[in-house]
C-alpha cells in the first residue's frame, strides 16, 4: 500500500479525485479536473482528500484509507467464519480472504472497491448473524450493522454495491424458505440508517445547478448501463466499456482466487454434498453469496475482474467451512487438493522470484534491493523445503501454514525489491513536468487526452496552467490552430516505451515488439502540417509526443491552421 507511487490506469485518476475533494468547496459530487465525476457516490473521495489534506504531496498518504478499509473487511470474514465454522473456519477464511490475488489488488490499489468491500463484508456478517440469532436483541444489533454495512458500500460504490449482500440474504431465504424473517421488524428497523445517510447525500446532489441530469446519471445510466445495453448518450460510455462475453467469470475465477484455487474447488465440492443436509446452513449461505452474484454478473453487459471482488468473503468462508470440516481427515481428492496446492504455491512463488531477478539485475533503480530479493529466494525456497516434508508426511494443515509463508515472503520480497524500478515505469508527473518545460508560454492542447493524461496533468500542475484545452477531432484542433497557431498538442502513442527489462529480455533471446506506429500522429501531420517536436516515454510505460507547427508550416510562412 504504501511502498510504492501511482500506477496507471486507476490509480492517477483516483488520486486527481480525492486531491480536488480536499480542495473543493462543493464535496457533493467527485470532480477530475474540474468536471464532475458520476459514475460513484463520495465516501472514498471524502476519506482520500482528508488524508491528502493531512499529508499534501504525498502519494502513499492517500491509501491510508486502504488499511482502515481491509482491517474491516477481513475481521468482518473472521467473524463470520467462526459464526459459522469455528476457530478454524475463523482462522483459514481470514488468510484465505486476505491472500486471495483479487483481494490482495483490491486492498492495495487506490479506487473505490477497497471501501466497498469493507461495506459488503459488514453486511453479510450483520445479515448472517441476524438470521440465525434467536433474541430479538441480538437480531437488532445484527441487523442494524448489516444496514450500516449496506450504508457504506452504497456510499463507495453506488447501488451495484448491494448486489452481493441483496443476492446473499434473498436466496438464503428463499433455499430456508424462512420467509417469516421478512416478517420481524428487527430486519427492518434499520432501514432509517441507508435512508439517512443515502437520502442526505441525494438532496444534497438535487440542490446543484444539475442536481436533476446528475442523479439520473448516477442512479441509472451508470447502473443500469452497466447491466443492459442503453442507446442514450450518458448510458453510451457504461455500456460500451469492457464488454462481456459469455462465462467470462468461471473462466477468470481460478485466476481471482490464486493461490487458494484448488482448495477452493475442494471446498465447492464438500458444499455441494454438504449444503443438503439440515445443518448445512452455512454452506448454503456461502453458495447463495457466491453463485447467484456470479450468475448476475455474467448476464451484465459490462465486465471486469474488480467486479467480482465482493464475492471473496464467500469464497473465503467455503474454504474456511471445507478446512474445519475436513482439514484434519481429508479424503483422497481433499489430499490432491493440498497437494496441488502446494506446487501451485512453488510455481508462484518461483515465478514471482524469477521475475523480480530479471527487473533487478536489470534495472538499476532496483539493484539496491538485490539483497533483498536473494534474501527472498533463500527463506520461501526454505519455507516450502519445511512444506514439501510435512506433505510426506500427510501433516496437511501445517503443510498449507508453511506453504503460505513461501507464498507471503515472496510477494513481500518482490514487492520490496520491485517497486523502485517500476515506480519509474509509471513516473507520468515526471513527463508532465518535461512538457510543461519544453511548451513554456505557448498554449497546451491535449488531444483526445484518457482520464489517466487529464488526471497526471491536472494533479502535477495543480491548476497552474489556465490554457489547457482537450480537443478531440482534427476540426477541433483547427479551432484551437484558428485562435492561437502556436499551440502544442499533446498525442499519447501505441505500446510501451523501450526501458532495461525489456533490453535484459532481447539479450535473452525473448523478441519484444516495438511500439507500433502512431496512426494519430501520421493522422496530425499529414493533414494539419504538424510537426513531432519530441516523444516522451518511461522505461516499460507510457508513451507521448509533443506536435507543434514548429519545424514545419509556419517555416515555409504558412499556417498549420490553413
Amino acid at each position: 500500500m504504501f511502498g510504492r507511487g501511482l500506477w496507471t490506469p486507476d490509480e492517477p485518476r483516483e488520486a486527481d479525485i480525492g486531491w480536488r475533494m480536499s480542495i473543493q468547496t462543493d464535496r457533493a459530487i467527485p470532480v477530475l479536473a474540474g468536471r464532475p465525476i458520476l459514475e460513484k457516490p463520495p465516501l472514498t473521495y471524502w476519506a482520500a482528500g482528508a488524508a491528502a489534506s493531512l499529508r499534501p504531496g504525498r502519494d502513499a498518504a492517500l491509501r491510508v484509507p486502504n488499511l482502515f478499509y481491509a482491517w474491516i473487511a477481513t475481521s468482518a470474514v473472521v467473524l463470520l467464519a467462526f459464526a459459522a465454522g469455528g476457530s478454524t473456519a475463523a482462522w483459514t477464511a481470514g488468510i484465505a480472504s486476505g491472500s486471495f490475488v483479487l483481494a490482495l489488488q483490491v486492498a492495495a490499489w487506490l479506487a473505490t472497491d477497497a471501501a466497498m468491500m469493507s461495506g459488503v463484508a459488514l453486511g453479510l456478517l450483520g445479515f448472517y448473524r441476524g438470521v440465525r440469532s434467536a433474541s430479538s436483541r441480538a437480531k437488532v444489533l445484527w441487523y442494524l450493522l448489516m444496514h450500516s454495512g449496506l450504508a457504506w458500500a452504497f456510499m463507495a460504490k453506488g447501488p451495484a454495491a448491494w448486489l452481493v449482500p441483496g443476492l446473499a440474504a434473498a436466496g438464503f431465504l428463499a433455499v430456508e424458505r424462512n420467509w417469516r424473517e421478512l416478517r420481524r421488524w428487527e430486519l427492518w428497523i434499520g432501514v432509517a440508517i441507508p435512508a439517512f445517510v443515502i437520502g442526505s447525500w441525494l438532496l444534497a446532489v438535487a440542490r446543484g445547478a444539475q442536481g436533476e441530469h446528475e442523479l439520473a446519471v448516477m442512479l441509472w445510466s451508470n447502473v443500469a448501463g452497466r447491466v443492459v445495453a442503453l442507446h442514450s448518450a450518458d448510458a453510451l460510455d457504461f455500456s460500451q466499456g469492457h464488454r462481456n462475453w459469455p462465462g467470462k467469470y468461471l473462466v477468470e475465477l481460478p485466476i481471482y482466487l490464486l493461490p487458494w484455487v484448488f482448495v477452493f474447488v475442494a471446498a465447492v465440492r464438500r458444499a455441494w454434498r454438504t449444503a443438503r443436509d439440515p445443518d448445512g446452513g452455512p454452506w448454503r449461505f456461502a453458495l447463495c453469496a457466491l453463485v447467484l452474484p456470479i450468475i448476475a454478473l455474467s448476464l451484465a453487459t459490462t465486465a471486469r475482474g474488480i467486479y467480482a471482488a465482493p464475492v471473496m468473503p464467500a469464497a473465503a468462508l467455503l474454504i474456511g467451512l471445507w478446512a474445519a470440516k475436513c482439514a484434519l481427515h481429508p479424503d483422497p481428492f481433499d489430499r490432491r487438493m493440498f497437494v496441488a496446492t502446494f506446487w501451485l504455491i512453488a510455481f508462484m512463488a518461483l515465478g514471482l522470484l524469477a521475475t523480480t531477478t530479471i527487473i533487478v539485475s536489470a534495472d538499476p533503480a532496483a539493484m539496491p534491493y538485490w539483497p533483498v530479493a536473494v534474501s527472498g529466494v533463500l527463506a520461501s525456497a526454505i519455507a516450502l523445503a519445511i512444506a514439501r516434508r510435512l506433505k510426506r508426511r500427510r501433516v496437511w494443515p501445517k503443510m498449507m501454514a508453511a506453504a503460505f509463508a513461501a507464498f507471503a515472503i515472496a510477494i513481500m520480497t518482490t514487492a520490496v525489491a520491485t517497486f523502485p524500478a517500476i515506480d519509474r515505469w509509471q513516473d507520468l508527473a515526471e513527463v508532465v513536468r518535461a512538457v510543461d518545460r519544453d511548451v513554456g508560454a505557448r498554449p497546451l492542447a491535449l488531444y483526445a487526452p484518457d482520464e489517466t493524461t487529464v488526471a497526471v496533468v491536472d494533479r502535477t500542475l495543480a491548476g497552474e496552467r489556465r490554457d489547457i484545452s482537450e480537443p478531440g477531432t482534427i476540426e477541433a484542433i483547427r479551432a484551437v490552430l484558428a485562435h492561437a497557431d502556436s499551440s502544442v498538442f499533446l498525442v499519447l502513442l501505441p505500446g510501451r516505451g523501450d526501458g532495461p527489462v525489456f533490453r535484459r529480455l532481447r539479450s535473452l533471446g525473448i523478441k519484444v515488439r516495438p511500439p507500433a506506429p502512431s496512426p494519430v500522429v501520421r493522422e496530425l501531420t499529414t493533414h494539419l502540417g504538424l510537426s513531432v517536436e519530441r516523444v516522451y516515454e518511461v522505461p516499460q510505460g507510457r508513451r507521448y509526443a509533443l506536435l507543434s507547427c514548429r519545424n514545419s508550416a509556419q517555416e515555409r510562412g504558412g499556417s498549420c491552421a490553413s
